[in-house]
């Protein structure tokens, strides 16, 4: 077991050293009536600017995947996390920590999520260099994320102001929709670690066998279990989605 564990943390460590370097902003694949073409179709923008709010589209879509993607082998943190594992490629969030629940809750994993995406679309779009034709200025951007049992939703607010040949236009507002099963992976670690709590040491094996999921344990410590809950159902160009979280049992009196 726990050889079969660690061998899945370093796969989905590698994963992210990919997902880091930006490598999937431009292998994701995208096929008829996806969520791009559902929203450049929504927008009718002007057949002048349209390549720009796809363009801009493309990246929030391949941009939030990334985000997910981290964030999820992280815990749900974009950021250092409060209470986590040291590891010498990523910190692992404590979803317990000695009999005391410290996992973070879905607006903390959003907002998480929003800050990825504030700081990676601009990287993405790089400044619009494709575009040299046009004078675009982009506003402030602000990102609104939520975070469904089967999907992701994802707004964000950002006046882009267009300028071509005395033409003006300005495009204010995108969004998309991650099919990542975030949510319900992180009620599943929610349950585990309410489980554990009640009876100390105690892992919930039948339960997780319920959850339809892809289930690793690593004994990191003796004291310390780490979870790598993998959902086949929700993969993307089949790159498994998978949520990282380590408890940390109450030592025995």
């Amino acid at each position: 077991m726990q050889k079969r564990g660690q061998a899945t943390i370093f796969i989905i460590l590698g994963l992210l050293i990919l997902i880091v370097s930006g490598v999937i902003y431009y292998t994701l694949s995208y096929i008829k009536e996806t969520n791009i073409e559902k929203e450049a179709l929504k927008k009718q923008l002007p057949s002048q600017i349209e390549p720009i709010g796809k363009f801009i589209d493309e990246c929030l879509y391949s941009t939030s995947i990334a985000g997910t993607y981290l964030i999820a082998v992280k815990g749900g943190y974009y950021n250092t996390p409060i209470s986590y594992i040291d590891t010498e490629s990523i910190d692992i969030a404590y979803y317990s920590f000695k009999g005391k629940d410290v996992s973070p809750t879905l607006t903390q994993i959003e907002n998480n999520l929003g800050e990825f995406i504030k700081e990676a679309l601009p990287l993405c779009l790089q400044n619009f260099s494709k575009f040299e034709s046009f004078k675009i200025t982009p506003g402030a951007l602000t990102p609104d994320v939520k975070i469904n049992n089967e999907n992701i939703n994802i707004d964000i607010k950002y006046p882009i102001k267009i300028e071509k040949d005395n033409a003006y236009y300005e495009i204010n507002t995108f969004s998309t929709i991650v099919p990542l099963r975030l949510g319900y992976l992180h009620s599943v670690a929610k349950e585990v670690v309410k489980r554990e709590i009640k009876e100390s040491g105690y892992v919930p094996i039948t339960y997780l066998k319920r959850t339809g999921l892809d289930v690793s344990l690593t004994d990191y410590k003796e004291d310390i279990l780490i979870y790598s809950l993998t959902d086949e159902e929700s993969s993307i160009n089949d790159i498994p989605f998978t949520l990282i979280f380590a408890n940390k049992f109450q030592e025995e009196k």
